[in-house]
């Protein structure tokens, strides 16, 4: 819930106070979104402009509803749909194992059911929309790959566009980090970011450590 609770934050900002929101937080394990609902009121929710709708079926939720239409119909996809979709999606949680140690005797990874779950979550994106696919993992199979595979749908290139980072990066939390994909460098829609510690080999290797950060990946396009 903590992607949850920091977009709810950031929309009930002044920039915001006039603008009605609805933010939909769904997941399958209904005891995550249970530890989401109790954390709400101590992150100051209600906001009098942020409404939250927290749910395991998606199909509760009106204007997320497919209209049955193909992804690639190119009218949208959806009846209404979202501004835009951060799928959070399942992983090998790969990149924090520095704060939990045991994982890498339990590391599987999820590349399947991860495409899956992005693959049906852009559905639900409204025409010029953002979906966005993060991951806490560092291995390429959970990522890049993905990405390559859900890029290489059929008639993708007539709904989907990459949204880049370059021109953000230019300031703010990016400014003056290497942070591109290694296995896809001319790829300006990735970020990745490595765990703590230094490569030896001046590789640019996009390890941060004035972030002391967990290690994670973003990719993300608009649609059409």
């Amino acid at each position: 819930g903590g992607k949850t609770l920091a977009m709810i934050s950031s929309l009930s900002s002044d920039a915001f106070d006039k603008t009605s929101i609805c933010i939909v937080a769904h997941d399958v394990d209904m005891n995550r979104l249970k530890q989401l609902r109790g954390s709400l009121p101590r992150a100051g929710h209600p906001f009098s402009n942020v409404n939250v709708s927290i749910t395991t079926e998606l199909q509760n939720v009106p204007h997320l509803r497919p209209t049955g239409a193909s992804n690639y119909d190119g009218n949208g996809g959806v009846s209404g749909g979202a501004d835009l979709i951060l799928v959070d999606a399942p992983c090998s949680s790969s990149g924090v194992i520095r704060r939990h140690a045991s994982l890498r005797y339990h590391l599987i990874l999820q590349t399947e059911l991860q495409l899956e779950i992005l693959r049906n979550a852009s559905q639900l994106v409204k025409k010029s929309g953002i979906l966005v696919y993060a991951t806490c993992s560092i291995f390429h199979e959970e990522n890049e790959d993905v990405v390559v595979m859900f890029e290489s749908q059929p008639e993708f290139d007539n709904v989907w566009e990459p949204f880049d980072f370059d021109e953000q990066e230019k300031e703010g939390f990016w400014k003056n980090m290497s942070t591109k994909s290694s296995v896809l460098p001319d790829a300006s829609h990735l970020r990745v970011v490595l765990p703590l510690g230094k490569s030896d080999n001046n590789d640019n290797s996009n390890r941060h450590d004035e972030l002391n950060s967990d290690g994670f990946f973003m990719a993300r396009w608009k649609r059409k």
